[in-house]
């Protein structure tokens, strides 16, 4: 891997841009191709692509040259992600999930991301402008793997697909790691917008949402103090420069 610098900062970091998605019968072949696009117009060389796909939709797919896939069983989107997590996190010592329905379109993300979380001793969770929610929420996020190893999941395995956004807005804040970016726009195109049509997968979803709020609500009253507390001294103690196996 060849070494970038940007400031006094050695670039050889690497982030996995994951897209986990299902495609509607087809109709989001476009789009996710269009994500994929999005990134490769942006990249510096430092992160790799990988779609998500279901064993019994990968058909519709046309998968781009440069872009790799991960394949699982028919998966709602936090396990996908979840599960895609798995696989990666090894390799990888960032994350970012990107919808099919989001487009990067500032250059230089990779470098500024990668700079900032290296000079905040490796804990970030990082958001763009995506130009719908803005600053109110993380829609599309950079997070470090390490986070997402100590928890066992990038998102609680208890909602399916809503409120992942609000739990790394949450966990960031709560760890002083978050930060905005208002300059590094990764577009939203989400049907509410009208920048994209409404189709069976964004209704399918939808129909998720009273559900998930109810067990995001039980998690925040049960789970989340105990996984901040795990992570907070970990947080520190990287900053402070100790070495993270030995925390």
């Amino acid at each position: 891997i060849a070494k970038r610098r940007r400031g006094n900062i050695t670039m050889n970091k690497r982030i996995a841009v994951i897209m986990p998605t299902r495609s509607a019968g087809g109709l989001r072949n476009a789009s996710a191709q269009e994500a994929f696009a999005s990134w490769k117009s942006t990249s510096e060389g430092l992160s790799d692509f990988y779609y998500g796909v279901d064993f019994d939709d990968e058909h519709n797919y046309t998968i781009p040259e440069g872009a790799m896939v991960l394949r699982n069983e028919r998966l709602r989107l936090v396990p996908k992600l979840n599960k895609m997590c798995e696989s990666l996190v090894d390799k990888y010592d960032y994350v970012f999930f990107l919808g099919d329905d989001h487009r990067f379109m500032t250059p230089g993300w990779e470098s500024t991301w990668l700079t900032d979380a290296e000079a905040a001793g490796g804990s970030a969770i990082y958001y763009g402008n995506d130009l719908l929610q803005k600053d109110n929420l993380p829609t599309a996020v950079f997070m470090s793997t390490w986070l997402i190893k100590e928890l066992g999941y990038m998102a609680p395995p208890c909602i399916q697909h809503m409120y992942a956004d609000n739990f790394w807005k949450d966990l960031g804040n709560a760890l002083s790691i978050l930060r905005y970016y208002k300059d590094l726009i990764i577009e939203h195109r989400h049907h509410s917008a009208r920048k994209s049509k409404r189709d069976s997968q964004y209704v399918e979803v939808a129909n998720l949402m009273g559900v998930d709020r109810v067990e995001y609500n039980k998690y925040l009253g049960k789970g989340f103090k105990s996984d901040v507390d795990k992570l907070r001294q970990k947080c520190a103690l990287r900053l402070s420069g100790a070495d993270s196996t030995d925390v």
